[in-house]
């Protein structure tokens, strides 16, 4: 039951939130909301890490927002990538992106599965508020100012509710979608 709770609060609501995030992209600088969001991961670790658990009732406020600041983390690096890179070169710069990513993710579950049981939670907590850390650092050093003027703030990008009206009509994509909210 646990696990269902923690997957709903950290997938499923937030997924149903999408339109706040694609709203703060649409609105304010990309980078600067990459730099709040990975900001704002580093305090709500560190909250999570420090309460006192006595069952997941008691964090799944914090799991919430920890799923939105997520969903928008990764809304915000496409973002970013296609500003940074136009046209041919995003194709390759996604690849890069996901590539790293992905190995990055397979990287740290190796590591946590050979110390975990050797930290505390704040410990673990630290150490992940650490990454998130280094990722504001990353998004801080982003120099966005010639690529944002393609789309400059407040330009109309593509809403999430807009993206929906894709599953009415592919048949096999709806489903594709169905089976990723399932878990």
């Amino acid at each position: 039951m646990n696990a269902a709770l923690v997957y709903a609060a950290q997938w499923l609501v937030p997924l149903f939130l999408a339109p706040v995030t694609s709203w703060l992209f649409n609105y304010s600088s990309p980078r600067l909301v990459l730099i709040a969001c990975e900001l704002g991961g580093v305090l709500l670790v560190c909250v999570i890490g420090s309460i006192e658990i006595t069952g997941i009732t008691a964090i799944f406020p914090l799991l919430v927002v920890r799923g939105l600041i997520d969903v928008a983390v990764k809304s915000g690096r496409l973002i970013v990538l296609r500003l940074q890179f136009p046209g041919e070169r995003l194709k390759q710069a996604f690849s890069i992106n996901s590539t790293s990513f992905v190995i990055g993710m397979a990287v740290a579950g190796l590591m946590a599965s050979a110390i975990v049981h050797r930290l505390d939670l704040w410990s673990v907590a630290l150490i992940s508020s650490g990454c998130f850390a280094l990722a504001a650092v990353a998004y801080a050093s982003l120099n966005l100012s010639a690529a944002s003027k393609e789309m400059e703030v407040g330009e109309t990008r593509p809403s999430w509710w807009r993206q929906l009206s894709v599953l009415r009509v592919d048949h096999f994509l709806r489903r594709r979608f169905l089976l990723y909210l399932s878990p």
